[in-house]
């Protein structure tokens, strides 16, 4: 509930530190928002964890779409030494782009997903 009020509050220094990392503390709500809106608009998606040997951070990977899964976005996460996850950045591919686009937090993510896509 502290957390929640202290995101709520862009002016304050908490605030803007919380929104920068976008902590989470559980997998299963990884991207809450973003699901939320697919779902609301008719989108179907499939998760997928990567966790490689070598490198420090995690992947998460959901592919997205109403007919067909072609479109994907990427998290790259690790977890910090409390135990929370720490989300570095969020690559979102839609179906025919060359270049992934690059987003630092759920809120840049959402509002380029609102402009971009289709919806019913």
């Amino acid at each position: 509930e502290q957390l929640e009020n202290i995101t709520q509050h862009p002016n304050s220094e908490a605030g803007q530190y919380l929104n920068t990392f976008l902590i989470i503390r559980g997998g299963d709500e990884m991207l809450r928002k973003t699901k939320n809106f697919l779902k609301a608009n008719g989108f179907h998606y499939k998760k997928n964890y990567v966790s490689p040997l070598i490198a420090p951070e995690n992947y998460y990977v959901l592919r997205f779409g109403r007919n067909h899964l072609n479109n994907r976005y990427v998290v790259q996460y690790s977890y910090t030494w409390t135990g929370r996850m720490k989300i570095s950045s969020i690559n979102l591919r839609l179906h025919g782009q060359k270049r992934p686009r690059i987003f630092k937090n759920e809120t840049q993510l959402l509002a380029y997903l609102r402009k971009h896509l289709k919806l019913s």
